[in-house]
């Protein structure tokens, strides 16, 4: 099995237009991605009972830390993708022009920087859903055993 770095050769044969359809599809993906943060912050916020009384505050703080910096990384991403979205149309409409080079490297390292912000969202999705499953056991042995009980 062959390891090392991924070949993005594949990006020198797009035209304009894919690299459009791709960067549409981004932006609704980052778009997405900033509705799922805000659910998030909402679903601690909404537990913070269960949370104290689970002592996972400490760990919640720090996810919460981790959303808000996933918050600005994903708004600067949509910011790039929105610029780059609009010097593609540019090029589409006047072709052969010198900008199709350094948007074809916009469009490389716009790639890369999509797949790492994944990767991280993932990791930060599974340790919150981890925070969360916790939160939940802990208010529902609450609710069954009664609330004078814990």
């Amino acid at each position: 099995m062959k390891t090392g770095k991924k070949n993005f050769r594949y990006l020198e044969g797009k035209n304009p237009e894919e690299m459009l359809f791709t960067s549409s599809h981004w932006i609704s993906e980052m778009q997405f991605f900033s509705d799922e943060q805000k659910f998030f912050k909402n679903a601690l916020t909404n537990f913070t009972l269960a949370v104290l009384e689970g002592h996972k505050l400490e760990e919640v703080r720090k996810l919460v830390i981790k959303i808000s910096a996933s918050e600005k990384e994903q708004k600067i991403l949509l910011h790039r993708l929105k610029l780059h979205k609009k010097d593609l149309e540019k090029i589409m409409e006047n072709p052969n022009t010198t900008e199709e080079v350094n948007c074809r490297k916009e469009h490389f390292a716009l790639l890369l920087n999509i797949r790492l912000f994944k990767k991280n969202f993932r990791k930060l999705k599974k340790d919150l859903f981890q925070i969360l499953i916790a939160v939940l056991k802990i208010q529902n042995q609450r609710v069954l055993i009664g609330p004078n009980v814990i």
